[in-house]
């Protein structure tokens, strides 16, 4: 997917460029060019004029305005938010997509009058597509209730965050058994001096505290024995509905579904909303990279374009007949689309484990390998 634009926003740029070839080099190309700035003029010949912005990443002058443009917008949604990128793994958009949600149901709005919001993601599931960084991957999936699509990495991950809480708690009843024998110790050698009723009550005080740390201790031991449970279950957010998705060939050979690489950064939300760039959703592209992406908010292109691209997604593959189900994927009643891609992930599910074609090049993320990479 690219764009092409025309009218002042070259300016901006070029500006970026220029500054990026002055950092590198020291030739100031704004300044050699400045004589023949007059003579440029502005083209009206192509497309739709809409009011656009540049933005960057530049960490080395401070710019990090992908970062809050995603934040910004995401917090804006009041419908639903479509993401098509390479990888999905910046945690904290997927809060600031929750919050959004919390902050709207919270203030009154109706969830059967106003319907939830909407997430539709799709990215790479596959090693190419995913890369080395399947442990950020499932840190956003598992913020947005979808560590289900992950469950290789989401089982040893929960499993290490449970043996590291009940490895605390052991340590706190190993702490507190301590406690208690060193207490038991100093009443003992009180009562070969001093046999009194209140150094026998401190004796059994201590005594029960090291019985109770004993079986705490005993039991947080078999607990972290137990095998880890293999089952990883979507958890529901209120107010918000997610759709993981990636894609296949819609040609594909029934017993070898070819996947298809998702290279895009697109993110548009509300129909209304658009940006297009270089940055990916990982925290490189939003903070240290150098990105550039454009944005702008003109319907008249934000939807044309979702509808196309939705199209190609859940197009019927050459062995399906267009239906209902392939008009609402691809509507403006986001209830409905959300519906209809549930049901072509649902079919293609059962097209795979028949070994049959896909229905459509929509197919639901799924990576079970339990493979833990920690790049970004």
């Amino acid at each position: 997917m690219s764009s092409r634009v025309t009218g002042p926003i070259l300016q901006y740029l070029n500006r970026n460029f220029c500054q990026a070839w002055s950092d590198a080099t020291g030739q100031q190309l704004e300044a050699g060019r400045a004589a023949i700035a007059s003579q440029l003029k502005l083209r009206r010949d192509f497309d739709t004029p809409v009011m656009a912005q540049i933005l960057r990443t530049q960490s080395q002058h401070g710019k990090r305005d992908i970062e809050a443009m995603y934040l910004q917008a995401v917090n804006n949604t009041t419908n639903f938010v479509y993401i098509e990128n390479q990888y999905f793994r910046f945690p904290p958009l997927a809060d600031k997509i929750k919050e959004a949600a919390k902050a709207q149901f919270g203030a009154g709005r109706d969830q059967g009058k106003h319907g939830p919001l909407h997430l539709f993601v799709v990215t790479n599931s596959n090693d190419d597509g995913i890369g080395l960084g399947t442990v950020n991957t499932y840190r956003m999936l598992e913020a947005l209730g979808r560590a289900d699509t992950l469950p290789g990495v989401a089982t040893l991950e929960r499993e290490d965050a449970r043996q590291a809480s009940l490895g605390k708690q052991r340590a706190q009843a190993i702490d507190q058994q301590n406690q208690a024998n060193q207490v038991i110790e100093d009443a003992n050698a009180f009562l070969k001096t001093e046999d009194t009723a209140s150094t026998r009550q401190w004796l059994a005080d201590a005594q029960q505290k090291l019985k109770r740390a004993t079986a705490k201790r005993a039991e947080l031991e078999a607990e972290m024995k137990k095998t880890p449970s293999q089952i990883i279950e979507s958890v529901k957010i209120d107010g918000l509905k997610v759709h993981i998705c990636t894609l296949v060939a819609p040609d594909s050979p029934p017993n070898n579904w070819d996947y298809v690489y998702v290279h895009a950064k697109l993110m548009i939300v509300d129909d209304v909303f658009m940006t297009l760039g270089s940055a990916n959703i990982n925290t490189r592209s939003m903070q240290v990279d150098s990105e550039l992406n454009i944005c702008h908010e003109h319907s008249g292109v934000t939807q044309p374009l979702r509808k196309r691209l939705w199209g190609i997604h859940t197009r019927p593959g050459p062995a399906e007949h267009t239906n209902s189900i392939y008009t609402n994927a691809v509507g403006d009643d986001m209830a409905k689309a959300f519906t209809a891609w549930g049901q072509i992930i649902a079919q293609n599910v059962d097209n795979q484990r028949n070994n049959l074609a896909p229905c459509a090049s929509l197919i639901g993320f799924m990576r079970t390998s339990e493979k833990r990479s920690y790049l970004d």
